[in-house]
């Protein structure tokens, strides 16, 4: 039957040199884009499972390797994308770090333009003027070891104390 012979055809296959090669025969088959291809190098184990799954389930080898290769392009694709939005998250979630500065005066469009959150360190007296509840929360990543901090009245004070540790004197203005 159907299944018999393409057993046969898997066997005989199972027994061609490995040379690590893939050879491509141009003579077209019954589809405009199937065509002969040998490949060359397959470990005879992996082989064997192959024809046993195909004999298991009356298909060619032909059929499931090209059903293996197109679930591998697939799985490669996805994992190029999603390998992108990780680096682009990562550079989104990077830290823009200002230490060590006594004095520092600075807008929320400022801030805004460094496109990134931001931390403060190491700062004597430290004034951010001109910004919403909102921006602070989503720009100040934080702000550690600050003498005096003076933020705009529009930031909730509990916006300003989830972020702050270290900081000797807060005024919300």
């Amino acid at each position: 039957m159907v299944t018999e012979k393409r057993k046969a055809e898997n066997e005989k296959d199972a027994d061609k040199e490995q040379t690590g090669e893939v050879i491509i025969d141009e003579g077209k088959q019954s589809g405009d884009e199937e065509k002969n291809v040998s490949v060359k190098g397959v470990q005879k184990t992996l082989y064997r499972r192959i024809l046993d799954l195909a004999s298991e389930t009356g298909r060619t080898v032909g059929e499931l390797t090209n059903d293996a290769y197109k679930a591998l392009l697939s799985t490669a694709s996805g994992a190029k994308e999603i390998s992108q939005h990780l680096v682009e998250g990562a550079k989104q979630a990077s830290i823009q770090s200002i230490d060590n500065i006594t004095e520092l005066e600075i807008t929320g469009p400022e801030l805004k333009e460094m496109k990134r959150k931001v931390s403060f360190n190491h700062i004597k007296k430290l004034e951010i003027s001109d910004i919403s509840d909102e921006d602070f929360c989503s720009i100040v990543a934080g702000i550690h070891n600050v003498d005096e901090l003076t933020v705009s009245s529009k930031v909730k004070k509990a916006s300003v104390l989830k972020v702050c540790s270290f900081v000797n004197k807060i005024k919300l203005e």
